[in-house]
């Protein structure tokens, strides 16, 4: 019978060990002459603890605190980002100070019906916990005040953020050139504006005009497309907020009643600054200032009159480009969201009527809800940050008749004509699409949340090709005329001079979305990096992602082809939305150039950024935003500043190396107004037709024959002769763009 234990031979051959009586030996060491033995010492075996239900429900109540602490300590920095320069005091949402960490949802349920006379403690306060050092504060912002840290979590290079430091070590080494990282400083988080206080404005720059001026511009705005993108203001409301911002203040109001109204309606006068066709001039910046001045004094009201306000200066911030500050704001809303309940959808409600009821605001809180969801995942993927308003905690049912825009908007006029009511029974389609709000949120969690950050890389595959599906399942469902394709061209556009103005920013709208989220997914797929995959599985892997990050080159190539037809085609309220747009795609057309010097496409694409830079320097400046031109200009300085490092690392073999003898002269890149014609003559003889130094680009020889409109010149780089390059500015082909590097050969 077997023992119940193996003899050491039996054991090391892993042979059953049979004993026919007590005591040694087994058989097989009776058959062997081998001495049966038993010495070896018994295996260790190792408790094995069990996993069960309970310690795992244990760890999903721990993961849900740490990611509601999470997002609540990600609201609070959007509010306390300090100025590296100059630190300020750390500020937290009002709070009891020994009261835990509570989720959004506790928060939001700690209210329910507000009137103008309930007020509650509001997101705005600003407190100085005891003993607090400034330096803190830098410590803790200092990763978020990183250059670029608004340009998107979604560039890499084989597991490298490109604007990070080692990523600024490798565009160096690929382009041989040192990198400004000044360059970025637009795309790098700012001090709050609710932290660096406000000073009072002028008083005579910042009084309210007549009340019927006022009435006149809510009823432009009213009878504006403008409000289905943005509904920030309610018919019915914002009449009764007029007749409180304009009331006597002796007539015993409330006391924050009167300074809320006000607020409010400064804040909308600042909206109205995009407006075509307004009856007077706007000063959008001064009525802004006042508005957040008068926020400051009432900091413990939360109603929905304060909601609308805070709502309608994170608008105002967007409109006129000023991103970081539009994102503090909105941190704001989004508390008051929750306090006030409009992350919840209440039904059906009664009809509206003349007099403002608790229904009406409950309506209006919704419509809030849904403007600050929109515009949260926009920030959460341009900045990396988990979103605010998290699904969550949030009924995402969709405003009745939500869809309907697509009807509406093939028969709508624009502009309206006056006294037109139709916009007020029209459901707003908001400026981004909530259906797309919806899946932002999943872009970010599968993508960029802690858990995928944290994934393998199989996984993120995985997760990519995941929301690939999804973007396209959304684009199938968009009726066919208004639905974006990948590779679109000027001429393939599906416009017609039939189409009315609104149906066509709506579809050139849903487009740029389309192609935002298929660059921002696809270039994702460089966080994996199958180089470091043995075997034939990474040669695979390397072809899987090519081809992913294939769709998003084409998808920033269509933004850039089609950029001249929107700007010609889109109103003023969408300019710093193109510029962001532009920039996206530019920095994917970038990295692409860098990665792969030698792509024959690598030549088109610089060809496109130049127009694109080009195109961007053209747009004309609003009067009432001020230093506009001077933004709008640095970020067409940013792409022809990517332009000049993709031209460098197009060189494979070093300048010096493109021509047979002589020396080398850098000369500054220039504007010409008119043909540059050398025709073998002396680089000197082209001052006439230079003005304006600009930076250098690229390399030019001076045997020139013929200025040839539109030609690149890396295809007729063989060291001897080329074409001069002649980069139009305009479509006119009034003024050229001259980029030039001159050999002067010597004797």
């Amino acid at each position: 019978m077997p023992p119940k234990r193996a003899c050491d031979v039996c054991y090391r051959r892993k042979i059953q060990c049979s004993i026919p009586a007590e005591g040694p030996p087994c058989d097989w060491c009776s058959h062997h002459g081998s001495a049966c033995s038993f010495n070896r010492d018994a295996p260790r075996r190792t408790k094995r603890t069990k996993v069960t239900l309970g310690d795992v429900e244990c760890l999903n109540d721990r993961i849900q605190q740490l990611e509601d602490a999470l997002a609540q300590a990600n609201a609070r920095s959007a509010i306390h980002e300090g100025s590296s320069g100059q630190p300020t005091p750390t500020v937290s949402i009002s709070e009891p100070s020994t009261a835990p960490i509570r989720s959004p949802t506790t928060a939001g349920s700690a209210s329910h019906a507000h009137t103008e006379t309930e007020h509650h403690q509001s997101p705005l306060i600003i407190l100085q916990p005891p003993g607090h050092a400034a330096g803190d504060i830098q410590g803790s912002t200092s990763r978020a005040l990183q250059p670029g840290s608004h340009i998107g979590p979604n560039w890499f290079f084989r597991g490298i953020h490109a604007f990070s430091e080692e990523g600024r070590r490798w565009i160096s080494s690929k382009t041989g050139q040192p990198l400004d990282w000044n360059k970025l400083r637009m795309f790098t988080a700012t001090p709050s504006p609710l932290v660096t206080g406000c000073a009072p404005p002028p008083a005579e720059l910042c009084e309210l005009p007549g009340k019927e001026a006022c009435r006149e511009l809510v009823a432009l705005f009213l009878q504006s497309t403008f409000q289905l993108n943005f509904p920030v203001i309610d018919p019915v409301l914002v009449q009764e907020t007029i007749d409180l911002a304009y009331e006597d203040t002796d007539n015993g109001l409330p006391a924050p009643v009167h300074p809320t109204a006000q607020a409010c309606v400064f804040a909308a006068l600042s909206i109205m600054a995009v407006l075509p066709g307004r009856p007077f001039p706007v000063n959008a910046e001064a009525y802004a200032h006042k508005s957040r001045f008068l926020l400051d004094r009432i900091p413990h009201d939360v109603s929905c009159t304060t909601l609308q306000t805070v709502v309608m200066l994170h608008v105002q911030r967007l409109l006129v480009g000023r991103w970081q500050e539009a994102e503090s704001f909105l941190s704001v809303a989004c508390r008051m969201v929750y306090t006030l309940r409009g992350h919840i959808f209440e039904g059906q409600q009664a009809p509206a009527t003349s007099d403002p009821s608790p229904n009406e605001e409950t309506r209006h809180v919704r419509s809030l809800f849904w403007l600050c969801y929109v515009s949260d995942k926009d920030l959460s993927l341009r900045t990396g940050q988990p979103p605010l308003l998290a699904d969550i905690y949030c009924d995402l049912t969709l405003p009745e008749n939500y869809l309907s825009s697509y009807t509406y908007l093939r028969g709508l006029e624009e502009p309206c004509r006056p006294g037109e009511t139709r916009l007020a029974s029209l459901t707003p389609h908001l400026w981004g699409d909530a259906q797309l709000g919806c899946l932002k949120e999943k872009i970010y969690r599968l993508l960029y949340s802690v858990h995928a950050t944290s994934d393998r890389d199989n996984r993120l595959l995985v997760h990519i090709r995941q929301l690939d599906d999804e973007i396209e399942r959304w684009r199938l469902s968009v009726p066919l005329d208004f639905r974006p394709a990948l590779s679109v061209s000027p001429e393939t556009l599906t416009v017609t001079r039939e189409t009315k103005p609104p149906q066509r920013k709506r579809y050139f709208h849903l487009l740029l979305e389309y192609w935002y989220l298929m660059i921002f997914v696809h270039t994702t797929v460089r966080r994996y990096d199958a180089h470091t995959v043995i075997g034939d599985g990474g040669h695979d892997l390397h072809s899987v992602i090519h081809s992913s990050y294939d769709l998003s080159l084409e998808a920033g190539r269509s933004t850039l082809r089609c950029l001249r037809v929107f700007t010609r085609t889109l109103s003023d309220e969408y300019l710093w939305f193109l510029v962001f747009y532009t920039t996206n795609a530019a920095i994917s057309l970038f990295l692409n150039i860098v990665i792969h010097p030698g792509e024959v496409d690598g030549q088109l694409d610089l060809e496109l950024l130049i127009s694109a830079a080009n195109t961007l320097r053209m747009m004309r400046p609003r009067g009432a935003v001020p230093d506009e031109g001077a933004r709008i200009q640095q970020h067409s300085d940013f792409i022809m500043w990517l332009v000049w490092l993709g031209s460098w690392g197009k060189r494979p073999e070093g300048i010096t190396s493109w021509f047979r003898g002589g020396n080398l002269e850098q000369t500054s890149s220039h504007v010409a107004t008119r043909d540059a014609v050398c025709d073998g003559t002396s680089v000197r003889d082209l001052a006439g037709a230079l003005i304006r130094p600009l930076s250098p680009f690229t390399v030019i020889n001076v045997n020139i024959h013929a200025p040839v409109p539109g030609t690149c010149i890396w295809r007729y780089i063989d060291g001897v002769d080329m074409p001069m390059a002649k980069l139009w500015h305009g479509e006119d082909e009034a003024r050229s763009r001259v980029h030039m590097t001159h050999q002067l050969w010597q004797s």
